[in-house]
């Protein structure tokens, strides 16, 4: 039975869509013909300055339209970059966050400890150079200020007692000292 409804469809289909079995030109025989002057289209003409006109109308708009694609990229690259800093900034997890914490406190405190060894070895030349200054041994203490000069070379009280004990000890030897000058 359903075999039978699609036949009877597609006989249908086929006499509705049968091509015509007319000549194409049958038509000219009802009356019609072809005309004896046809029209020809027609141009129009367009002076050199509205040509002109127009062509750089044209210009304008494409630098408009390039000008206006750059500035829609560069944006978007801006846009793409900020995006991927924020999402690596957001996926960093706790765990390294708090592995650099710990690394940047334990070399924090290499650097402090560095410092405050320096500190106190400066210091201690310092201390040790007044005791020979004092003691008016200016040798010594020109050779122990110079250690102290050497850990902090921009520090004034270094300076200070190492060209007091270069100019002392010359002073003493009565003799003319460079270095004592060149300190000074």
């Amino acid at each position: 039975m359903g075999f039978g409804g699609s036949i009877l469809s597609m006989i249908t289909s086929l006499k509705n869509n049968e091509r015509p079995k007319r000549i194409p030109l049958s038509s000219w025989d009802r009356g019609k013909s072809i005309p004896k002057n046809p029209k020809k289209l027609e141009y129009k003409v367009v002076k050199e300055d509205e040509l002109n006109f127009i062509k750089t109308k044209i210009r304008i708009k494409t630098k408009y339209e390039r000008k206006k694609r750059i500035i829609l990229l560069s944006s978007l690259v801006c846009l793409i970059i900020i995006l991927s800093i924020t999402i690596s900034k957001l996926w960093l997890s706790d765990a390294i966050q708090q592995r650099i914490h710990v690394s940047n406190k334990y070399y924090n405190a290499i650097r402090d400890s560095i410092n405050h060894r320096n500190d106190s070895l400066y210091f201690g030349y310092l201390n040790e150079g007044f005791v020979c200054l004092n003691r008016e041994n200016f040798s010594k203490a020109k050779e122990i200020l110079y250690e102290a000069y050497q850990i902090k070379p921009s520090e004034f009280e270094g300076i200070y007692l190492y060209t007091k004990a270069c100019v002392l000890e010359c002073k003493n030897e009565n003799i003319y000292c460079q270095s004592a000058e060149r300190s000074l």
